[in-house]
């Protein structure tokens, strides 16, 4: 299976005799022929559950027209869509009796942050940096994500080992980038920014307070031999 080069955000495949290995003969054709004509594929991982008898349901938005995407296999769904250079769509998702929810793509935020990272300058000169984690990676650390919202408070920590993982998948130059804040320290400021929006007024001061503190947490520091 080869990827094909996009400019977008849709992940487009082919494949010789079988499309990710497919179990349903029928949609892997139907998937094919779309792609023959010229669509591309979207595919999405999310986990399967019943409500009241219905099963997980996961759609693309992509400005005012609806893509349901057809349950693959363990989590798998996949739909071909009539679009070669898309860079903007949206995935509404259900799972839950809380109803649909509209999630932003892990796979877009992936192609943002590696465009990001690549496109940093100093002084008006571009660095050579790059972002070298995989996309299969990034989109379990934002499935963990999601999972860990269960806890209540265990979305801190995911977001402190995500973003250590992401510096530790920057390369290009002699310095590496650390991030030293904890789970602990990111839960309670989270918690006091939130309960001071409450008031609304104190929102400006508090976000900058915020934003401060957490830029504050990155390092650079010698690349170990």
């Amino acid at each position: 299976m080869a990827a094909v080069p996009l400019s977008g955000s849709i992940i487009g495949t082919r494949c010789n005799d079988s499309l990710w290995g497919l179990r349903s003969k029928t949609i892997e054709s139907q998937l094919a022929a779309a792609m023959a004509g010229g669509a591309r594929i979207r595919a999405a991982f999310h986990p399967i559950m019943d409500i009241d008898g219905a099963r997980t349901s996961v759609i693309a938005l992509v400005g005012g027209d609806r893509f349901p995407l057809q349950h693959i296999d363990s989590g798998l769904f996949a739909a071909a869509l009539p679009f070669v250079n898309l860079i903007d769509y949206r995935l509404e998702v259900i799972y839950d009796d809380a109803g649909p929810r509209i999630l932003a793509d892990a796979y877009l935020a992936w192609v943002i942050l590696r465009w990001v990272v690549s496109n940093i300058s100093s002084n008006g000169q571009p660095l050579p940096i790059t972002f070298n984690g995989s996309v299969l990676t990034y989109i379990g650390w934002h499935v963990l994500l999601v999972i860990s919202g269960i806890t209540i408070v265990g979305w801190a920590w995911v977001i402190v080992a995500q973003t250590r993982w992401i510096c530790r998948n920057i390369g290009g130059t002699n310095r590496e980038i650390l991030f030293r804040a904890t789970g602990l320290e990111i839960l309670w400021r989270t918690l006091v920014f939130a309960i001071a929006c409450i008031f609304i007024i104190p929102i400006p001061w508090m976000l900058i307070w915020y934003v401060r503190w957490m830029v504050s947490q990155f390092e650079l520091v010698e690349r170990a031999a």
